[in-house]
C-alpha cells in the first residue's frame, strides 16, 4: 500500500507520495521503491502515482506504467537516460484510456484494489492550461473506473485528495485538507504534506516516512517542474570505484517529449531540459570531492 497526497489549484499542482513497498504481511520489502512518474505529453503535464500491487507482469509497477506511456521496453538495467522522441506520444485522454485498458487486461483476476492517481495541468489548442485530477480505480472483479474532476472546478478552489482514502480518512483528512489549503506557498504546502505522510506512517506500517514530491507550475506562466526527495533522515551511499560516501537523493521516472530519465540515485542537483520545459531535480551537494553523480536505481525482483 502507500499514501498519495495531491494538492491542486490555479496557482500550482503538487503530488507527495511515500516510498515504502511492503509484503502483504506488512513486512518492509523495499524502503526506497519508486511510485511516481512525471509525464509531459502533447496536451498535459502531470504527476502520476499508484497504490496497490507493486509489480505487474513481473515488472515494478512504475516501470510497467512508463512502458505503457512510451511504447518502449524500459526494464533493461543500467540505463539512466534516453534521448529522442518517444514512439508513443499520447494526448492525455488517450494515455488514460491506455492505462485503464492495460489494467483491465492485467488485473482482471486480482483480489486487491489498485489505483492510479494523476494530477497536473491539461491544455487544448485554444484553451489555456487548467489544473486537472484523474483517478483510475481497479477493484476486484470489476472493470477500471475513471474519475475526472469537473471542468472549471479550480476557480477559487483548492483540490486535496488522498489515495487510498482509508489511509487518511475522517477527521484526519479534514485537518489535512484545511492545513494544505491554508499553506502560504508551495514549499509550505509540500512540507505540510510530507509531515502528514510521516504522521500516518507512525501508526500505519504500510506507509513509509520517506517521500517523493513533484511540483508543477502553471505552464502558461512557466513550463517548470521540480522533483524533490524528502527523506525522514539523511540517506547516504558509497560510490565505487572512487570510494566516496555522500548524501543522495532519488528521482522518479521523468518522461519528457525528447528525454526519458529512469529512477535514479543522485548527488548534486541539475536541470533537465526538453523544448520549453525545465525540470529541476534537487539533490544534496557532496563535500567529499565528488562534484556530481547520477546512476540508475537498481530494482529488486518481484517477491
Amino acid at each position: 500500500m502507500t499514501l498519495i497526497l495531491n494538492r491542486a489549484s490555479a496557482y500550482y499542482v503538487l503530488q507527495v507520495t511515500d516510498r515504502l513497498v511492503t509484503r502483504r504481511t506488512g513486512e518492509a520489502f523495499d524502503h526506497f521503491a519508486n511510485k511516481n512518474v512525471l509525464y509531459i505529453c502533447k496536451d498535459a503535464a502531470v504527476a502520476i502515482g499508484y497504490t496497490g500491487a507493486a509489480y505487474i507482469d513481473d515488472l515494478p509497477t512504475d516501470v510497467w506504467i512508463a512502458e505503457r506511456l512510451t511504447g518502449l521496453k524500459l526494464s533493461s538495467p543500467g540505463t539512466a537516460m534516453r534521448l529522442g522522441q518517444c514512439p508513443a506520444r499520447f494526448h492525455m485522454h488517450a494515455a488514460v484510456q491506455e492505462l485503464a485498458g492495460e489494467l483491465k487486461r492485467n488485473l482482471a483476476g486480482s483480489d486487491y484494489p489498485f489505483q492510479v492517481s494523476i494530477t497536473g495541468w491539461k491544455w487544448g489548442r485554444k484553451k489555456r492550461p487548467a489544473p486537472t485530477s484523474i483517478r483510475i480505480t481497479s477493484r476486484p472483479r470489476s472493470s477500471p473506473k475513471i474519475d475526472i474532476l469537473p471542468r472549471h472546478w479550480h476557480y477559487r478552489k483548492v483540490c486535496f485528495q488522498a489515495s487510498p482514502g482509508e489511509n487518511l480518512a475522517g477527521a484526519a483528512f479534514k485537518a489535512a485538507a484545511s492545513g494544505v489549503a491554508n499553506a502560504k506557498n508551495f514549499d509550505e504546502a509540500e512540507k505540510f504534506l510530507a509531515g502528514t505522510i510521516e504522521e500516518v506512517a507512525n501508526s500505519n506500517r504500510y506507509v513509509g516516512r520517506d517521500c517523493m514530491s513533484i511540483l508543477l507550475a502553471p505552464p502558461n506562466i512557466r513550463s517548470f517542474a521540480r522533483v524533490r526527495f524528502i527523506p525522514a533522515r539523511q540517506t547516504i551511499a558509497r560510490f565505487e570505484p572512487v570510494g566516496v560516501t555522500a548524501p543522495i537523493a532519488f528521482s522518479p521516472w521523468i518522461i519528457l517529449p525528447t528525454m526519458i530519465l529512469a529512477p535514479s540515485i543522485m548527488v548534486g542537483g541539475w536541470t533537465a531540459s526538453s523544448g520549453p520545459w525545465r525540470v529541476r531535480l534537487e539533490a544534496p551537494e557532496s563535500n567529499n570531492n565528488l562534484l556530481a553523480a547520477l546512476t540508475s536505481q537498481k530494482r529488486p525482483a518481484s517477491p
